[in-house]
């Protein structure tokens, strides 16, 4: 599996964007950069705050 191929299989788990080719992620990345970088920005982490009770 290529790079490429693991870069589109993280795409889809990670961001759910999913292409059926290449020629299609590479049209998504060149005519809508705005969307890439939204999707391709780090999500923020939710921090879980924990109390204790007694």
């Amino acid at each position: 599996m290529s790079r490429l191929d693991h870069f589109c299989d993280w795409l889809a788990a990670q961001r759910g964007i999913r292409f059926d080719d290449h020629s299609m992620l590479h049209r998504w990345s060149v005519e809508d950069l705005d969307a890439v970088r939204r999707r391709l920005r780090p999500q923020p982490v939710r921090r879980l705050h924990l109390t204790a009770h007694a």
